[in-house]
């Protein structure tokens, strides 16, 4: 009897995670074309990795775009996952300020290479964490920026891959 009611529970949950997966922040009744296909093929609908239905959203930007810095600044071409280069591919170079962001434009940010160093710089532009640089050194440095207003961006998270 108790492995029955287990069962039971363990279906009830997953039920209860799939429809509130496939309903998303969007609230109840507005995600139900969503939740008819997650239910009649098993799978999420395309561009509706992150809970919308927008494939612009994180998440939904594919392949990295590369950009190369040019006096410490680096111009995109609005919110989406970017790698980004050093200027005349030397050894290292630093980046105070992302250009071409809206306010709430969200931003992911890598090195295009592991045998170059960027680093984002803290200061007027750009506000990290505890006002430290972010030093990106191999490729699996990442950094998650959101842009609050005339080109000025805050930290979301960072992750440190090595080095």
């Amino acid at each position: 009897m108790k492995k029955i009611s287990t069962l039971i529970l363990s279906i009830i949950f997953i039920f209860a995670a799939l429809y509130a997966y496939a309903v998303g922040p969007r609230g109840c009744g507005e995600g139900i074309d969503n939740w008819s296909t997650l239910v009649s093929t098993g799978t999420v609908p395309a561009g509706f990795a992150d809970g919308t239905d927008d494939e612009s959203a994180v998440g939904g930007w594919g392949s990295s775009v590369e950009k190369t810095l040019a006096s410490d600044i680096v111009t995109l071409t609005g919110q989406g996952y970017y790698s980004i280069d050093t200027e005349g591919d030397t050894a290292s170079d630093d980046c105070t300020k992302f250009l071409g962001l809206s306010d709430g434009d969200e931003i992911i940010i890598r090195p295009e290479s592991g045998d170059r160093t960027v680093v984002i710089k803290n200061g007027a532009f750009c506000s990290l964490a505890s006002g430290k640089d972010f030093i990106m050194n191999n490729m699996y440095d990442r950094i998650r920026l959101q842009c609050i207003g005339a080109d000025t961006c805050v930290e979301v998270a960072r992750s440190n891959g090595g080095d």
